[in-house]
């Protein structure tokens, strides 16, 4: 007799357990907003919180890098004129 109230006890402790992770596993579906965006409003996405989020404002910029190019290649040009004029090669064998 002994053996089985140790058998039960197991048993009933194993069914309270079963019974407690679903009880929190419920709890945890309940608290979700969302689980696809379909659940959402039409602006909105489900995020990996399970929540509705509104979808954000995407700006698009337009970037001209022309003039800064042609600034920056102008400069060259002149700063290899510049380099250029004040190392003039010595004429030949050192004559000038």
């Amino acid at each position: 007799m002994a053996g089985f109230a140790g058998i039960f006890m197991i048993v009933v402790v194993v069914a309270f357990s079963i019974v407690g992770a679903m009880t929190l596993y419920r709890i945890a579906e309940a608290q979700k907003e969302c689980n696809a965006n379909s659940d959402c409003a039409s602006e909105s996405y489900c995020g990996s919180d399970f929540k509705c989020h509104v979808f954000p404002q995407i700006e698009v910029v337009k970037y001209d890098f022309a003039i800064p190019a042609l600034i920056v290649g102008l400069c060259i040009i002149v700063a290899a004129m510049i380099v250029k004029k004040k190392h003039q090669p010595p004429g030949y064998y050192g004559l000038s």
